[in-house]
């Protein structure tokens, strides 16, 4: 049994009850009560925003998270409009936890996330995507620690890259050379974020302090539509700290060109929020008092994003995936984040109509951009 609901009124999915937990002294988690139903206020949001999601993965990324083995949450479920029925998709899952939500119109997608965690009650919140899936494990490696150490504003784990089609089909792993578990400060972290690449994710499996997340203004705060979640992490490193927890916690699908989720516009989009996201950087006094560091810091790191944006504007243009006019946008968008002598020689040989020299010089051109000194 289950409601439908708009905005933010309380009706759940099924039956059962629900554990309680408090804090000791020490910030271990115990249970207080068992309460019949749903207990109104959890410790955990787990958000789920979806539109037109493959049903199957859907069901997998909600039954992961009522599979953990930290049971005080709540999982919303934001239907953005899909025109395949949320409703009906989740009609087998009889959990009070669950509540199925839904703006009163179809609204942008990082708008959609703003909406959906704005429905959240627990004292922590956490984004997942209707696509991605999280380990058993996930929340009981992470909560100890953030409630031992109420200066972080978020956590996260590790996480591993799958193959779109199967979950066991992992690509890589973000950070392969494995960092050291512990509670950092924005002189540790923001270099590892401002890299804006796989070694900057965190928001699969992420866990963020409700009122951190609220008091530095959202995910909606910059505006921005594809890397609303790299804005997000700077933001929170102005009001906190950060843990990091060295041990695999949630799988992030991978969409290739050929499947339909990058390339094009998209392509196009993600750079103009590159461009953003390093003005906002160098305009953040705040956070770069905090980290220590200065103007050459970002120099370095806008160098090896143009670099690295150079690489998949060569692999798409190698593909014939973009158009011309495309490929212009996207170069123009890269020389404005860093117009090196090696970026404006790759980037020319992308707006040539000559995709057989391109795929000549693609091993070199590949090489030169990963290995630079």
């Amino acid at each position: 049994m289950f409601f439908y609901i708009y905005w933010s009124e309380c009706v759940f999915f099924g039956n059962g009850g629900n554990a309680r937990f408090s804090k000791t002294s020490t910030g271990n988690i115990r249970v207080c009560e068992t309460v019949s139903g749903f207990a109104m206020k959890p410790l955990v949001s787990v958000i789920i925003p979806t539109f037109n999601q493959r049903p199957d993965f859907l069901l997998s990324a909600v039954n992961s998270v009522l599979k953990q083995s930290f049971e005080d949450i709540e999982l919303v479920v934001s239907d953005n409009h899909s025109d395949n029925r949320v409703a009906d998709v989740l009609v087998g899952i009889d959990d009070k936890r669950v509540r199925l939500v839904s703006p009163p119109t179809h609204i942008p997608m990082i708008h959609h996330f703003a909406f959906a965690a704005d429905q959240a009650k627990g004292e922590f919140l956490s984004f997942l995507a209707s696509d991605d899936w999280v380990y058993p494990d996930w929340l009981s490696l992470l909560l100890p620690e953030l409630i031992a150490n109420p200066q972080v504003s978020f956590g996260f784990g590790e996480i591993e890259n799958v193959h779109h089609q199967s979950l066991d089909k992992v690509r890589y792993v973000y950070r392969e050379d494995g960092m050291t578990s512990g509670v950092f400060g924005a002189d540790v972290m923001l270099p590892i974020v401002a890299r804006f690449d796989k070694t900057s994710g965190w928001m699969v499996g992420d866990v963020i302090r409700t009122d951190a997340y609220r008091e530095c203004g959202g995910i909606l705060r910059d505006n921005l539509s594809y890397c609303a979640d790299f804005a997000l992490a700077m933001r929170l490193m102005e009001v906190g700290d950060v843990l990091y927890v060295n041990k695999r916690v949630a799988k992030n699908r991978s969409w290739s060109p050929n499947d339909g989720k990058q390339g094009g516009s998209r392509l196009i989009d993600a750079i103009s929020d590159m461009n953003s996201l390093y003005e906002l950087l160098e305009s953040n006094e705040v956070l770069m008092r905090k980290a220590h560091k200065d103007k050459a810091f970002i120099a370095r790191a806008k160098r090896a994003k143009g670099r690295l944006l150079c690489l998949q504007l060569l692999e798409e243009v190698s593909q014939r995936k973009l158009t011309t006019g495309e490929t212009k946008l996207a170069a123009e968008g890269i020389r404005r984040i860093w117009s090196g002598y090696e970026i404006d020689f790759l980037l020319s040989l992308t707006l040539k109509p000559m995709p057989h020299a391109l795929m000549l010089v693609r091993p070199a051109a590949l090489y030169f951009l990963q290995n630079p000194e």
